[in-house]
C-alpha cells in the first residue's frame, strides 16, 4: 500500500473519532451480545424495551443501539419481571448500532424483532429512561483488513488465519452430520475476515463477556487468533465426543483427553448447578473451618492444610491423611466446656452413695475439690477485676492447668470408680484411658502422619469421646506400662 493510502485511512479513523456525539435509543439485551453484520432474533417483553421498539419503527432509518447487560446485573432482573435498567453501569458500554428489520407483536405478549448489527459504538451517556432508553454515542473505527494493514499486520497473517478458521470450519461440518450445508458455504466463502470472526462467535455460542470481548477488540490479528483457537478447542471436543460415542479407537495423548472430558463435565455440572465431589467435599471443610471458632494457631493450620489438599487433590493418598487430619481438628472440643459443680455436700453424697467406708480417701477427695473450689473462685474474682478496669482480659486461666489425683492400690478397691464418681460428682464426662500393655510412646502422644493409618494419641482421642476440653480423664494401670528398645512410655 502506497504512502497516499495509508494516510487516507488513518485520516479517516481520526476523523470517525472526532464526529461529535449522536442521540439514539437503546434496547438492553441479556445473555447474548448483538455483533456487526449480524442479525438475530429478539424478543422485547419489559414495558421500556417495548416502547423502545415501538419508538423506533417511527423514526426514518428504524435505527437503535443494542447494549448488552452485565451478568452480575441479570440476577435481579430474572428474579423480576417488572425490574428495567436504570443506570449506565448495568450495561457494556461498547455496544453495536443496529437496525430493525422487521416487527411483529401478538395480541397478547412481548414484541418480537428482528434486527441487524451495522456498526460498533460507544455509549456516552444515559440521557432518559422513562418513557424509553435514549443514549448519546459515539462511533467507533472499523474493524477491518484495511485498517489492520494501517496499523502493521501483514496481508499474509490475516489471510493465513483466515484460511485456517475456515479449515476448522470445514473440519466442523464434517463431524457434525446435521451441520448445515448452506451455513457452511457462507462461512467457506466469506471475503471479510471481521465478519468470519463475529460470525464464529455466535455460532460458539460463547458467553456474555466473551462474546463482549470480541466486540471490543479492534485488533483484527488478535481477534482471529481467539476466534481460531477457541474453534479449535470446540473441534477438538466435538472429535472426541465423536470417539466416545462411535466407540472408535484412535491414538490421543492421555493428558489431552481426561482435560477435554473433564471440562465437558465441569460444564455438564456447572448447567446443572452441581459440583464435582472434590470441589464440594473442599467447600464443606472450608465452611466447617469458617463456622468451627478454632484458636488462631489451629485455624492457620487447618487453612494451610486445605489449601494442600485442594492443590494435590482426592486421589492422591496423601489427600486421604490430609482429610483425616483435618477431620480430628474440626471434632475437637476447642471451647465446649462443662459447667463444674463444686458443691462440696453433694460431692459428698455422691461418694458416699458409690462407695461403702473409704473414709480417709473420701475425706481426702473432698479436700482436694474444696481446693480446687476457692481456685475456681479466685480465678473469677480475677476476671471481674480485670474486666472492671478495662484491661485487656486473658483467656480463661481455670482450664489451662490441669488437677492431679494418683489412686494407689491392689486391684478391686475401688480406684477406677472413685474417679468415675468423681466425675459424676463435679457434672463433668469421665474418660478412662487404660496404659496396661502399652509399650510405644506414639500410642499416648499420637503417630506421625507419614504413618499408614496413623491416629492421634489416646488422650486426644479421649477429649474427642468426650465432646469437652474439661472432662475427668482416668490413666488407669499406670504401673503395667512396659518398657523396650522403642522407648520408655512413662519418661
Amino acid at each position: 500500500m502506497g504512502e497516499e493510502g495509508f494516510m487516507d485511512i488513518t485520516a479517516s479513523v481520526f476523523s470517525r473519532q472526532e464526529k461529535q456525539l449522536e442521540t439514539s435509543l437503546l434496547l438492553p439485551l441479556r445473555n447474548i451480545v448483538l455483533l456487526p453484520g449480524i442479525t438475530l432474533p429478539i424478543v422485547a417483553g419489559r414495558r421500556r424495551s417495548v416502547a423502545v421498539a415501538e419508538s423506533t419503527m417511527l423514526t426514518e432509518h428504524k435505527q437503535l443501539i443494542v447494549a448488552a447487560i452485565r451478568p452480575e446485573f441479570q440476577g435481579q432482573l430474572e428474579e423480576d419481571e417488572k425490574a428495567e435498567i436504570n443506570s449506565l453501569d448495568e450495561i457494556y458500554p461498547v455496544a453495536t448500532l443496529a437496525v430493525v428489520k422487521k416487527i411483529s407483536r401478538l395480541p397478547i405478549g412481548p414484541v418480537q424483532l428482528i434486527i441487524e448489527g451495522l456498526e460498533r459504538v460507544r455509549i456516552e451517556q444515559l440521557i432518559q429512561t422513562e418513557p424509553t432508553y435514549t443514549v448519546n454515542y459515539q462511533l467507533l473505527p472499523q474493524v477491518t483488513t484495511e485498517t489492520a494493514i494501517a496499523a502493521g499486520t501483514e496481508q499474509q497473517t490475516l489471510a493465513a488465519l483466515t484460511s485456517a478458521i475456515q479449515s476448522l470450519w470445514q473440519e466442523a461440518a464434517m463431524l457434525n452430520s446435521n451441520f448445515p450445508e448452506e451455513l457452511l458455504a457462507v462461512l467457506l466463502h466469506s471475503d471479510d475476515p471481521a465478519q468470519l470472526a463475529y460470525q464464529t462467535s455466535i455460532l460458539l455460542q460463547q458467553d456474555v463477556h466473551e462474546m463482549q470481548a470480541v466486540l471490543e477488540e479492534e485488533n483484527l490479528e488478535m481477534l482471529l487468533r481467539q476466534m481460531l483457537a477457541d474453534l479449535k478447542q470446540e473441534v477438538e471436543v466435538q472429535r472426541l465426543r465423536k470417539e466416545i460415542l462411535g466407540e472408535t479407537k484412535k491414538e490421543i495423548e492421555g493428558q489431552q483427553r481426561e482435560f477435554f472430558l473433564r471440562q465437558q463435565l465441569k460444564q455438564i455440572q456447572e448447567e446443572l448447578g452441581e459440583l464435582d465431589p472434590d470441589s464440594q467435599e473442599i467447600e464443606e471443610l472450608r465452611a466447617r473451618i469458617k463456622e468451627g471458632q478454632l484458636p488462631e494457631t489451629a485455624q492457620k493450620q487447618a487453612k494451610r492444610e486445605l489449601a494442600r489438599l485442594e492443590r494435590i487433590g482426592n486421589a492422591s493418598a496423601e489427600g486421604g491423611v490430609i482429610r483425616t487430619y483435618l477431620d480430628w481438628l474440626l471434632e475437637m472440643p476447642w471451647h465446649k466446656t462443662v459447667q463444674d459443680n463444686l458443691d462440696l455436700q453433694h460431692a459428698r453424697e455422691v461418694l458416699d452413695a458409690d462407695h461403702h467406708g473409704l473414709t480417709k480417701i473420701k475425706e481426702r477427695i473432698i479436700e482436694h475439690l474444696a481446693t480446687f473450689k476457692l481456685k475456681q473462685m479466685a480465678w473469677t474474682q480475677q476476671d471481674l477485676e480485670t474486666r472492671d478496669a478495662e484491661q485487656p482480659q486473658k483467656p480463661d486461666q481455670r482450664y489451662t492447668i490441669g488437677t492431679v489425683i494418683c489412686f494407689a492400690g491392689p486391684p478391686g478397691v475401688g480406684k477406677t470408680s472413685l474417679g468415675r464418681s468423681i466425675a459424676h460428682a463435679l457434672g463433668r464426662p469421665f474418660e478412662r484411658v487404660s496404659l496396661g500393655g502399652l509399650r510405644d510412646e506414639a500410642e499416648l502422644r499420637g503417630h506421625r502422619r507419614t504413618y499408614i493409618g496413623a491416629m492421634p494419641g489416646r488422650i486426644i482421642q479421649a477429649l474427642y469421646r468426650a465432646g469437652v476440653k474439661n472432662p475427668v480423664i482416668m490413666l488407669d494401670e499406670l504401673d503395667k506400662v512396659g518398657m523396650d528398645y522403642r522407648g520408655d512410655p512413662l519418661t
